[in-house]
């Protein structure tokens, strides 16, 4: 663990251009353990924050357009649900597609 920093009072520093010093902050080098630590966290921070959630998105995406795909092919289903299952299926692929060419502009 590295120390609580310490306060410097930093008004006789001289300014440079007109520029105020409003802090100064020094800090011992990190060694190898808290370097591996704190690697380990933003590995971690990752995993969790990127890719776990576009899984969880895709795999949403991939549950709900099968389900709309059964029911679309499925002989037993109501007309009603067809209807409903054609929209979700046309909304899922403009979504797709507007987000690849909405990427692919910027």
């Amino acid at each position: 663990m590295s120390p609580a920093p310490k306060k410097v009072d930093v008004s006789t520093v001289p300014s440079i251009k007109d520029l105020e010093v409003k802090s100064i902050e020094l800090k011992p080098p990190e060694d190898e353990q808290e370097k591996a630590l704190r690697l380990h966290k933003e590995r971690i921070s990752f995993y969790i924050k990127d890719v776990v959630i576009w899984i969880f998105g895709v795999v949403c995406l991939v549950v709900i357009g099968g389900y709309c795909l059964w029911v679309l092919t499925s002989s037993s289903s109501a007309p009603a649900e067809k209807d409903w299952a054609r929209s979700a299926v046309t909304s899922i692929l403009a979504g797709i597609i507007g987000y690849v060419f909405g990427k692919t502009t910027k």
